[in-house]
């Protein structure tokens, strides 16, 4: 009996668990793929697909609980992306302040595709994880199986890399 009641203990405990994953990072999870895909339904689909898989995983899991759910849904897209056999675009959030700046805002949006398709998978990624999700370089690198000091070096020169891209046709201007 006493080994009953533990047990059932572990799966109340479990549950509960990964009901709290659930409400805490379900919406990032579901952003991250509409961001992606732009596709609403296959974004709450594959949200869904991370927390079966969280689910059948669960006792493999040791340390950071993020990391590894945003490690999981790395894969649940890549594997996704691979059965499809397509690419999926790059996030688009450009946000309008006030006139004159939103002249810029449409010309840096309309760029924007061809300037991050200079960016890699795993820079794509690094950004997103950081910026639009704001996980620390520590669960990046949980999420990534990179080290943390990779991740704050693939932050930096990927960010060097989007200023030189956007200066690119201000610079060409002036020299016209």
């Amino acid at each position: 009996m006493l080994l009953t009641a533990a047990g059932q203990f572990t799966a109340d405990a479990t549950e509960r668990e990964l009901e709290g994953l659930f409400q805490r990072y379900a919406p990032g999870l579901g952003s991250y793929f509409l961001a992606r895909l732009r596709d609403p339904e296959l974004a709450e689909e594959l949200t869904a697909r991370v927390f079966v898989m969280a689910v059948q995983k669960f006792e493999q899991c040791r340390g950071n609980r993020a990391g590894w759910l945003w490690a999981i849904a790395q894969s649940v897209l890549s594997r996704y992306v691979r059965d499809r056999n397509r690419v999926p675009p790059p996030p688009l959030n450009v946000a309008e302040r006030d006139p004159g700046e939103a002249a810029e805002q449409r010309e840096l949006q309309a760029r924007l595709p061809e300037i991050l398709s200079e960016l890699n998978e795993q820079q794509h990624e690094v950004v997103y994880l950081k910026y639009f999700q704001d996980l620390s370089n520590t669960e990046i690198a949980e999420a990534t199986g990179m080290t943390p000091a990779n991740v704050a070096v693939v932050l930096h020169r990927t960010l060097k890399r989007l200023r030189e891209l956007i200066d690119a046709p201000a610079a060409r201007e002036k020299m016209a």
